[in-house]
């Protein structure tokens, strides 16, 4: 009888863990994050900049949010501007995505639309207003922070690359050249992606994520893009997981 007992609550046990594990499992699929600043709403991204002095904000002219378009144009758009006076200013839209599998890799597609007056083959200061701005996206499991690090200038607390080339946090998708006119006063749209390159990023204990896009500047003046809407798909990398 000591003997039954013992193994009824052993298969008690079992299927209770089973149960226990079986409720337990979440499947991972593919999630899309794709918003649109037409309806004025920003949809939970927030701007920032970094790479210049401390206090500098009003010098450097930066200005954000959603504005509607330049007159050639109809909608709004997530607005990003300022005047790269150090010759390395990033502008940068972030966004937190929670309800991820925790601790697991995803792939990552960006895309991104966006207008802005920045001639292509145009020469300026320090480097093109066009080909000299570039477009990263990416993502990590930090917030984005602008903090005070060497020579009382904020730096990033991720890795984003310098200007042209990327980093373990993002990657350079294009740049913000336009056009053939060089007067800086027609806007035209544009449209970035990802495409041939991959990009991965590894969840937090939560299953949250933050993802960013950002304007890296090497044109020493005035860069102004307007961002018309944005897209992320984040898909499970079954292989490493």
């Amino acid at each position: 009888m000591h003997t039954q007992v013992i193994l009824v609550l052993f298969f008690c046990f079992l299927v209770s863990a089973c149960n226990s594990n079986d409720s337990e499992v979440i499947v991972p699929v593919v999630i899309t994050v794709a918003d649109e600043f037409s309806d004025g709403e920003d949809h939970g991204w927030q701007a920032g900049f970094t790479d210049y002095p401390v206090g500098e904000d009003e010098f450097y002219e930066l200005a954000s949010g959603v504005r509607v378009l330049p007159e050639s144009l109809e909608g709004q758009g997530f607005m990003l501007s300022g005047n790269n006076h150090s010759d390395d200013l990033m502008m940068y839209i972030m966004k937190p995505v929670s309800g991820l599998v925790a601790d697991i890799v995803y792939n990552v597609a960006f895309e991104i639309g966006f207008a802005s007056n920045a001639g292509a083959g145009c020469f300026g200061i320090g480097g093109s207003p066009g080909e000299s701005v570039y477009v990263k996206s990416g993502a990590a499991i930090y917030q984005p922070v602008s903090a005070v690090m060497d020579s009382n200038h904020l730096r990033l607390n991720l890795d984003m690359g310098v200007q042209s080339s990327g980093g373990s946090d993002a990657v350079v998708i294009g740049n913000v050249g336009v056009s053939e006119s060089c007067d800086g006063e027609t806007y035209s749209t544009k449209r970035l992606a990802n495409t041939g390159q991959s990009f991965q990023v590894l969840t937090d204990e939560s299953g949250r994520i933050w993802l960013i896009f950002a304007i890296d500047s090497g044109f020493e003046g005035i860069s102004t893009v307007y961002i018309t809407d944005v897209k992320v798909v984040l898909s499970p990398n079954s292989t490493v997981f």
